[in-house]
């Protein structure tokens, strides 16, 4: 009896084994039929991407006459214009232009990041920017360009020219003869020889002393009387000269903001230069020779 009842669990446990085997195989057929869909429709995806993409590229891609290409300068400063605006302008046509398709004629591709890297880095070199934040395509022939300007705020004279410096002390690229320089404050008496490069800060205490007096006349609306900043006794004395139109020099003393014990401070130069200007219709008063006004008592000779 005992051996027909295991023979009996016996059979019946190699028939739950088949049907069980039985009712996993069509999970394992389904199983590995999606795995082999799934295969392929990542095969034809991805031949679709190798076809598809250079298909829409080229579609993109168009020829075009660098002249003919729109350049938008995004928040351009009023004081970029003429020659100074162009140097921008072909800036960008050279850097487009390293794609030539035949002739004058480049190619602009819309998905080409290189060619986008390229113009920023030609922009950056007119000396006319801080930094190029953004590059984009607006459309087909335009490009936008976002970035930081430089500030121009003085002039610096060297030998018989005036060159051009922004408010870090950074040469910008222009340059004019004396006698036909811009209504910007002009720093003279500088003891260093301009930077070789554009966009590098003229070396020198003297410079950095003297644009700060440089921006702060700036923005007084007698500042068209002063004919220029001169720096030449720094060095030594710590000194800044302010040299008018009528031949008056006037000894205005240590820089704006680092004035000695003795000394005023620059609001109170600013005042007394103010009110000479309002009553007597010059900030010197007619002085032919020199005025100082660094400490309290103002004297002239």
């Amino acid at each position: 009896m005992a051996r027909r009842s295991t023979s009996r669990k016996t059979g019946r446990d190699r028939s739950s084994r088949w049907l069980g085997l039985a009712g996993w195989m069509p999970g394992l057929l389904k199983g590995r039929t999606g795995t082999i869909i799934t295969c392929l429709i990542m095969v034809g995806l991805i031949a679709g991407l190798a076809v598809g993409v250079p298909m829409l590229r080229s579609q993109s891609v168009i020829i075009i006459d660098p002249e003919n290409l729109r350049i938008d300068l995004e928040d351009k400063p009023a004081w970029l214009r003429g020659s100074d605006l162009e140097s921008v302008h072909s800036a960008v046509r050279r850097a487009v232009s390293t794609d030539l398709y035949e002739g004058n004629l480049v190619r602009i591709d819309p998905m080409d990041q290189q060619q986008l890297s390229r113009i920023a880095t030609e922009v950056i070199h007119t000396g006319w920017f801080t930094s190029i934040d953004q590059v984009t395509r607006t459309s087909n022939d335009a490009i936008s360009i976002k970035a930081s300007f430089v500030r121009p705020v003085a002039l610096v004279q060297w030998k018989d020219q005036a060159h051009l410096i922004d408010d870090e002390g950074r040469l910008l690229p222009r340059l004019y003869q004396i006698g036909q320089t811009p209504p910007l404050p002009l720093i003279i008496g500088v003891t260093l020889n301009p930077p070789l490069v554009m966009g590098q800060v003229w070396p020198g205490a003297d410079i950095g002393a003297g644009l700060a007096l440089a921006e702060l006349i700036g923005m007084q609306p007698w500042k068209s009387q002063v004919d220029g900043i001169d720096v030449g006794q720094f060095n030594r004395h710590e000194r800044l000269m302010i040299r008018t139109g009528n031949g008056c020099l006037i000894n205005w003393g240590r820089p704006p903001g680092r004035e000695g014990a003795a000394e005023v401070p620059s609001s109170q130069k600013i005042r007394y230069l103010s009110f000479q200007d309002s009553r007597y219709g010059a900030i010197d008063n007619g002085c032919i020779d020199q005025l100082d006004i660094s400490i309290d008592y103002v004297g002239t000779r």
